[in-house]
């Protein structure tokens, strides 16, 4: 097993989701992107490797087994969760997430990069700038590091 750099240090663990926010040209706009409480797991580990699932607050149940559940409750629950996994490097506040599985399939292969910076302990994630040139906007997502107790 690879070794951790001192680069990665600060990101080994498990975090837990806290929210996740949209910017539009510095301010909050969306405090609640995901809903007011968002469930979600980040998994470092060393030998950057990192595995991610994120959910909206209150999905819906299921009216039948998985298997057997009707398109629309399907695509409703695929709508509300994310899942992916694989590699990740890192350079100063720039993570990089090397996606090599993915709930969304047309993502495997990519790069999600991400902007790192800290508040009150918790680990703040920033995508970059998408949007028109005259709105600019941002996603923060917001992780508490888990300790063993967790």
């Amino acid at each position: 097993m690879n070794k951790p750099t001192p680069e990665t240090l600060d990101l080994l663990g498990t975090w837990r989701l806290l929210a996740i926010e949209e910017w539009t040209d510095g301010e909050c706009t969306n405090p609640y992107l995901y809903g007011m409480e968002p469930n979600g797991l980040i998994h470092y580990l060393p030998g950057n490797r990192m595995a991610a699932v994120i959910a909206m607050d209150h999905r819906p149940r299921m009216s039948t087994a998985f298997k057997t559940a009707s398109l629309e409750e399907l695509a409703s629950a695929a709508r509300a969760f994310t899942a992916y996994a694989g590699r990740f490097s890192r350079e100063g506040n720039r993570v990089v997430h090397h996606i090599e599985v993915n709930s969304y399939e047309n993502d495997v292969g990519a790069d999600y990069v991400r902007f790192i910076s800290y508040d009150k302990g918790n680990l703040v994630f920033s995508s970059p700038s998408y949007g028109k040139d005259d709105h600019k906007c941002i996603t923060k997502a917001i992780w508490r590091k888990l300790t063993a107790g967790d």
